[in-house]
């Protein structure tokens, strides 16, 4: 099975909108149930005399990504959508509901797409790769026939290891070139807290955008206060994994520094995905009134004992969490064993 590790289009429109007749059911605070809200669209669809097509995805997965960008940017593929309804819904945001959402469909490879008939049971069932996303041609004409109801055809360039290899070589331009065009790190103050209790410092709350430039996962490191150099081998005196509490499985790592040593009181390791973007708000780095200096390592290697640090196992490559301080602490470890760091880019910015 082709690979897919660098599958997203970085299409020509890629800050297009998604077309009208494409949707996701986020859970939000709509209290509706995803049956209910599903059954909603059914009929909809169906006074309009319009397929529906769902899309099982999630935020970690590069083929749902492709496909996403596909009807965003390429005017073939969003025509060969006429006359349909799309609805993307995410397993993990509502787990459980979706997996059982159509009577014999369980989303276990995604993205799964199922073509159902008004009632909601499933026609045609296949997954993202037998939709040819490595071509936009491919991939339409197998969008015109889901909506028809028939099962999709086998791309060309599938039988044709030369043809499949270029498509590939070709989007991983794409996606590094369009990667690019967005800065490694940006930062926005979006609030000060004076210090108080005697402490001098001021806390400055932030909104940090991370980005990848090629298709490694990466970890990111941010000190927690400003000025702070951290060191390729730093003293370490805890770590704490953290996960978001706006999100079911994306985490950040937090290590503490003994006091007094290079890097104190300690820095972040953010995981950013292969030419993925993590944006996390409510970050609080220290510094003094008129601010600092805060110097953003894309780490080239992180070892703990000479093992590489691991990433979850799912990495979203668009993570998006507006309060990051909302956080619970899944793993803690006092004294832990060597880390070792070496730096990739550094990237200093002015915090005022």
């Amino acid at each position: 099975m082709l690979c897919l590790l660098s599958l997203s289009l970085a299409i020509s429109a890629a800050t297009a909108e998604l077309p009208a007749n494409v949707r996701w059911l986020h859970r939000g605070t709509d209290p509706a149930s995803l049956p209910d809200r599903f059954k909603a669209e059914l009929s909809a669809a169906k006074a309009k005399r319009e397929a529906v097509i769902v899309v099982f995805t999630a935020d970690w997965c590069t083929p749902c990504k492709a496909m996403k960008e596909l009807l965003a940017g390429n005017q073939t593929v969003r025509a060969a959508s006429r006359g349909s309804q799309i609805l993307f819904i995410d397993v993990d945001e509502w787990r459980g509901p979706a997996q059982a959402l159509i009577p014999g469909v369980d989303a276990a490879q995604l993205p799964t797409v199922v073509r159902v008939d008004d009632q909601g049971r499933s026609l045609v069932r296949c997954f993202g790769t037998d939709l040819g996303l490595l071509s936009a041609s491919a991939t339409a004409k197998n969008l015109v026939r889901l909506v028809k109801g028939l099962a999709p055809e086998r791309p060309d360039y599938d039988a044709d290891s030369k043809a499949t290899t270029a498509l590939a070589v070709e989007d991983n331009a794409r996606q590094q070139a369009l990667a690019k065009s967005h800065p490694l790190t940006a930062a926005k103050v979006v609030a000060r807290n004076p210090g108080v209790g005697g402490r001098p410092e001021t806390r400055f709350r932030l909104s940090l955008t991370l980005q990848s430039h090629d298709a490694m996962r990466r970890w990111v490191v941010v000190p927690r206060a400003l000025g702070a150099q951290v060191p390729e081998a730093p003293v370490v005196v805890a770590w704490r994994e953290r996960r978001f509490a706006e999100h079911v499985r994306a985490t950040l790592i937090e290590v503490d520094i003994a006091a007094g040593s290079p890097g104190a009181p300690g820095f972040w390791m953010i995981p950013v995905s292969g030419f993925g973007q993590a944006t996390l708000g409510g970050l609080e780095v220290a510094g003094p009134k008129a601010g600092g200096t805060l110097e953003v390592w894309h780490a080239a290697l992180a070892q703990i004992d000479g093992k590489p640090v691991d990433f979850q196992k799912k990495l979203p490559y668009q993570l998006k969490v507006a309060n990051a301080a909302n956080s619970v602490v899944i793993w803690s470890a006092a004294s832990p064993k060597a880390l070792q760091l070496r730096v990739g880019t550094r990237t200093p910015m002015a915090i005022k």
